[in-house]
């Protein structure tokens, strides 16, 4: 909102070293996250969890991020229940942008799961849902003149 600033507390756009990111406990069924070339957001690589037409439940857990405290909210708008859990659903789109407010875990240390549940009706391989360019940011108020928040001084006298 006005007179915040972001602050990026993890980001990741996949292009370096990924061994951080895990293939989560109770993955089951075909395939499994990799990371892919075939259509990422930006830059070279993304990750991939593939649609098959077949049961699977494929899980990647990102590295512990330190969540800071006392700052700004974050929308909460595309918050989505799935059978009790928060989640997306749907036929896939070209990369959009998800934001989760992750207010009340402020000051804890988290992983974030991505998770795909196929079911036994049409896939979509060899593509499914690609995570790329990730960022965990926080929002920390600003200065009273927000005028001057795009970096333009007053002139001097």
């Amino acid at each position: 909102s006005a007179g915040s600033t972001a602050n990026a507390v993890y980001s990741t756009d996949f292009e370096g070293d990924n061994t951080a990111w895990t293939l989560g406990a109770g993955s089951s069924g075909p395939g499994n996250w990799a990371v892919s070339t075939a259509r990422p957001h930006g830059g070279s690589n993304a990750f991939l969890a593939q649609d098959y037409a077949a049961l699977s439940d494929q899980r990647l857990i990102s590295p512990a991020i330190t969540l800071p405290t006392g700052q700004g909210p974050i929308s909460s708008s595309f918050q989505n229940p799935l059978s009790g859990l928060q989640g997306w659903c749907g036929d896939p789109v070209a990369y959009f942008r998800s934001v989760v407010d992750l207010t009340a875990y402020a000051g804890q240390t988290v992983q974030f799961r991505f998770r795909l549940g196929s079911d036994s009706s049409v896939g979509r391989t060899p593509h499914g849902w690609y995570i790329d360019d990730v960022t965990v940011q926080s929002c920390i108020a600003g200065g009273n003149d927000i005028i001057f928040q795009d970096g333009f001084d007053p002139p001097s006298q």
